[in-house]
Formats: C-alpha cells, sequence, structure tokens
C-alpha cells in the first residue's frame, strides 16, 4: 500500500470475504468549526428551502470528508489498511461566550489481506441506469463554466468558486495559472495571489496527491514567468507535495533562475516518508552540490601590522570579503546569491538533518 487515501473504511466490524490480520488499535480524528454555519441555517426556513441549503451541505460534506481523510492518515501511520466499524459524532463544544461544534470519526484500526485493498472497487465516472435533474443541471454548469473560461468572460464569485472545488473542477487549473501570470506585474500581486492561492489548494485537494504533483511541477516547470514559478512553489510546499523526481527535473534545469527554484522545492515536506526517500535526498543533495559550487575563492590574507593571518574569500568581481558575509563590491556571497534568496548551504544542511532524523525512526 503506497498512499494513506488506499486505507479501507467501512461502518461494519468485518470485511466480507477478508481476513482481519491484526488488530491494532482504536484511532480518532476531530474537526472543529464555527456553530456559526448551524446558526444561520436554522435562522431561516427560506435558507433550507432555497438556494443556499446547497452551499452548507457542501460545507457539511467538506467537513465530513476532511475528517475521514485524517482518521486514514493516523491509520496509515500505525501500518494498517483498514478501519472498521466507523461512528461520526457531532458534539456542540461551548465555552468563554463562544459556541463551536466537533466532528469526531471514530473507528478500529486493523490489517487485512492486501488482496482485498487493491481488488476493492474504484470511484469512476462510470455509466449509470438513472441521471438526476440535479446532475443534468450540474454537468450543464460545469460546461459553460469551462465555455466562459475559454471565451475570458469568466468572472469567478465565492459561490461559482464553491461549486468548481465541490465538483473538483480540476481542468480549470490552467485557467487559474492564466490568471496568477496575467496579475503578476500588478502591484497588488501578492494580495491577488494569496486570494487565488486559497482557491487553488482547495480545489487541487480534491484530486488524488498524484495528479497534484503532476499539475503543479509540470507548471512549475514550464513556467516561463519566475515570479509566477516561485510562487506554484509555495502552493506544492503549502501542500508537502515533495517529490524528488520532479524536484531532480527542475535542478537541472538549463536556466540558472529556474535552477534556483529547485532549492525552494528542496523545502517542501511531505506527510509520510520512507528509505527511499532518504536516499532520494542524498541524491539532492549531491545535485545542488554539483549545481550550486562556490563561485569565491578561499585565501590567506595577512592582517595590517600584524604577523596573523586571516582566512578571506576573494568574489568573481575581485573584492576580497570576510568568510560568512557577502561581497562588499556586488553584494553576492560566495554561492553568488543575494541576500533574499534561499542558499544552497543551507539547504543542504536541513537536507542532512532531516536524513539523520528519519534514520533513527525508520526500521
Amino acid at each position: 500500500m503506497l498512499h494513506y487515501n488506499n486505507v479501507l473504511v467501512t461502518t461494519t466490524s468485518t470485511i466480507e470475504g477478508a481476513e482481519i490480520k491484526k488488530y491494532i488499535k482504536p484511532v480518532s480524528a476531530h474537526i472543529v468549526a464555527a456553530a456559526g454555519i448551524f446558526n444561520d441555517i436554522l435562522a431561516s426556513f427560506t435558507d433550507i428551502l432555497g438556494g443556499r441549503s446547497s452551499s452548507y451541505e457542501r460545507r457539511l460534506v467538506k467537513l465530513y470528508n476532511t475528517a475521514i481523510e485524517k482518521l486514514k492518515i493516523e491509520a496509515f501511520e500505525l501500518g494498517a489498511n483498514a478501519i472498521l466499524g466507523l461512528k461520526v459524532d457531532l458534539d456542540e463544544v461551548s465555552g468563554k461566550t463562544k459556541e463551536m461544534f466537533m466532528i469526531t470519526a471514530l473507528g478500529t484500526a486493523v490489517i487485512i489481506d492486501e488482496r482485498i485493498i487493491k481488488g476493492s472497487p474504484q470511484e469512476t465516472a462510470g455509466k449509470t441506469e438513472n441521471v438526476s435533474l440535479e446532475r443534468l443541471q450540474t454537468l450543464q454548469r460545469q460546461i459553460k463554466i469551462m465555455e466562459n473560461a475559454e471565451n475570458n468572460t469568466l468572472t469567478p464569485d465565492n459561490d461559482l468558486w464553491e461549486f468548481m472545488v465541490a465538483n473538483s473542477m480540476i481542468d480549470m487549473f490552467p485557467y487559474i495559472i492564466d490568471v496568477i501570470r496575467l496579475n503578476a506585474e500588478s502591484p497588488a500581486f501578492s494580495t491577488t495571489f494569496n486570494e487565488l492561492s486559497e482557491k487553488l489548494i482547495a480545489l487541487l485537494q480534491t484530486t488524488p496527491e498524484e495528479k497534484q504533483k503532476n499539475l503543479l511541477y509540470n507548471a512549475i516547470i514550464s513556467e516561463e514567468n519566475i515570479k509566477v514559478a516561485a510562487k506554484l512553489c509555495s502552493i506544492a510546499e503549502r501542500l508537502m507535495l515533495f517529490d524528488a523526481k520532479y524536484i531532480k527535473e527542475v535542478l537541472q534545469a538549463g536556466n540558472t533562475r529556474k535552477q534556483k527554484l529547485g532549492l525552494l522545492l528542496l523545502k517542501t515536506n511531505k506527510q509520510f516518508y520512507n528509505r527511499a526517500d532518504t536516499r532520494d535526498m542524498e541524491d539532492c543533495i549531491e545535485l545542488v552540490e554539483k549545481i550550486f559550487p562556490e563561485r569565491g575563492t578561499k585565501i590567506i590574507k595577512k592582517q595590517l601590522l600584524s604577523s596573523k593571518e586571516k582566512e578571506l574569500w576573494q568574489c568573481e568581481c575581485g573584492k576580497a570579503n570576510d568568510i560568512g558575509y557577502y561581497c562588499s563590491g556586488c553584494d553576492k556571497d560566495i554561492y553568488g546569491f543575494t541576500e533574499g534568496e534561499i542558499k544552497p548551504n543551507k539547504v543542504v544542511e536541513d537536507l542532512r538533518q532531516k536524513i539523520e532524523l528519519l534514520n533513527n525512526c525508520l526500521i
């Protein structure tokens, strides 16, 4: 089993045809949210009967799915591949004049025959005997949204974003990247990107992790605007999409500015690590040290009015500087990086620490 999403979850205490090899332990997940969502619903029956109810339903489904996902992660970390006896409760939590509600998902983590997991039915967009009017209208709206995006006539509001996320309209990914690119030179780019990134992250999280990585990393590799590519790197970091295969591809790009993005991506984490990851990190360290060698030359110079010698580094521009300091002539360090840029030696140091910690944890 390669991913926590493969963990099988059932409300029953057994799985037909599956031998339970080991009961591990009970697992739980808790999601706490503001109670205002229910207060708003109960405040008016028109909300329940009108168009706003679907918005609340989507939020509740998202909270439920998040709780199940957290439950899967906990079970996966324990080495389980299934959760039996799923139970989901909703409780109110109050204190200091604040009201919250908590969704709790409970179950028992177990290990069952791996063949049952691999043979379980997967979600597909297959044919069906009946199609509801709601489903038909959803498909029609999706087509209209795509057409408006292609014609540059789409003006997304919060309701439209909720609809795209709720229906996993991942085909809108290129459109969102285009919008980010068009705003790249705007004085308000950072603000615009922060707003769009939240929506983009929500949309990406509706699709499997492998597809998230494929979309994001390919966008980073092909993006000519370095400012936009760097912002996409920050999304990969937030989603914990470390992938050595893609990062090596970025590091080996011919463009030095693009190669520096590889250093940003090496700061990215992932939810679970194994032995293969430590080997990948070691390969990345070797690649970084090869691509970003010290460009300055270390020299020994006698101090004025003294017989003592001092180690300095001589920059490519010809200036001699103290070790560990930026060049007084061109404001670059010994690797040719400016003060605001991430440093290759720092990235290597962090990777080596991570490898050491993982070696102490992994079997």
